[in-house]
């Protein structure tokens, strides 16, 4: 039997696979509340916690990845019939045709148990509902099966500076015009926002935990969207990894040690700051020190040079002379040792002003940052296992 096709239930423990991260709003993200009953506050607040901190409630993330699994697998042909194929599919629960449904369930038990069923005749219905059960299903959790799948509120991470008020107004369809009387404010958490983010599967098979790792990688390059306002491209989100901890049955003697535990995540290595370069002429050891001066500054120009030679008690004759910056005449001195530190890439030039190369923030591409390299061999694994399925049933 396949990895598809076993069923993979709760009353025995087989493994868990626990990740732990964070999520960071890359824009503003609406989870709304409701309405307001402060006729002074905002028309429409986001959910908070007891202490009135915002939170990320765990069904709203757990919605956004069913229904982005669902959408995906929906794309696959449904199996007909018998076909003893190893199959990925979903059903249609919300459109009116589920896989399997409570008269479905009822009607199984009365064919199956006898007058005074035993465990194992229960467990023949469990098995049932499992086979015609759908892919979706199996590992979300219906109405007829538990969800293997955990996905806890996510509180917030630190501190939170303040909340965003954005304005709104309603739409009359009919007349394709703003509707009379229909314009609220809403609140948002604001972008740089981080919540701890926890992710507990039971008891799964490789191609689930694949297709879970690769719907979080649409959500970090900006596929998919949690909250409400996501058409005004609110809700945007990245995902930071810290830790995948797998635990399963140890091999052996049980009373040794009875559970095996493997951290999947390699710890990140810290990374070693590269050197900045420096002009190759005059004294180095000047230009190191009145450039380690210059790098914290948020913006870097010929006042703030003359500020620090200033400080340090040098002379533009002097930095001319150490320097070697062969200026008859040192009165453009400051503007001299700009001109060389942006020409060997000390400074670099952003949005019209000159910062540290050390400082200066780096191009991001959004399909290249959801990839860490520690990731690599979990996808191989994992999402490696869910194209794998794809490729048998296409």
């Amino acid at each position: 039997m396949s990895e598809l096709q076993e069923p993979a239930f709760l009353d025995v423990f087989k493994r868990r696979l626990r990740l732990e991260g964070r999520l960071v709003t890359r824009t503003g993200l609406h989870i709304g509340a409701g309405g307001s009953g402060d006729p002074l506050g905002t028309d429409l607040p986001v959910v908070r916690d007891a202490a009135g901190r915002p939170f990320i409630p765990g069904s709203s993330l757990k919605g956004v990845m069913r229904s982005a699994a669902e959408a995906l697998l929906r794309s696959l042909p449904r199996p007909r019939g018998d076909d003893p194929r190893p199959r990925l599919w979903t059903c249609d629960a919300v459109g009116g045709d589920p896989c399997i449904d409570d008269q479905r369930v009822k009607a199984l038990r009365k064919d199956l148990l006898p007058e005074q069923p035993s465990a194992a005749d229960q467990r023949l219905v469990v098995e049932a509902v499992w086979e015609e059960s759908c892919t979706i299903c199996r590992f979300f959790g219906s109405l007829a099966l538990a969800s293997r799948v955990r996905f806890p509120d996510l509180p917030l991470a630190g501190e939170l500076l303040g909340l965003e008020v954005r304005n709104g107004v309603g739409i009359d369809r009919d007349k394709e015009l703003a509707a009379d009387g229909v314009l609220y404010d809403f609140e948002a958490v604001p972008p740089g926002t981080g919540f701890d983010l926890t992710v507990i599967a039971d008891n799964y098979a490789d191609f689930e935990i694949g297709l879970l790792l690769y719907l979080f990688d649409e959500l970090h390059r900006g596929h998919l969207a949690l909250g409400g306002k996501t058409s005004r491209g609110l809700g945007q989100m990245r995902v930071e990894w810290r830790q995948m901890e797998e635990t399963s049955l140890a091999q052996g003697s049980p009373f040794a040690r009875l559970l095996s535990r493997q951290q999947l995540l390699a710890e990140e290595e810290e990374e070693q700051a590269p050197e900045l370069p420096l002009p190759e002429s005059g004294d180095v050891g000047l230009w190191r020190r009145l450039a380690e001066r210059l790098d914290p500054l948020p913006e870097v120009d010929a006042a703030a040079v003359g500020r620090v030679a200033k400080d340090e008690g040098w002379t533009k004759a002097e930095i001319n002379e150490r320097l070697a910056l062969g200026l008859a005449k040192p009165r453009s001195a400051w503007k001299e040792v700009l001109s060389r530190l942006v020409q060997c890439g000390r400074l670099v030039e952003r949005d019209g002003a000159l910062l540290s190369a050390g400082r200066a923030p780096a191009a991001e591409s959004r399909e290249e940052a959801a990839i860490d390299p520690r990731l690599v061999p979990i996808y191989d694994r994992f999402v490696g296992a869910v194209d794998a399925r794809f490729k048998e049933v296409a």
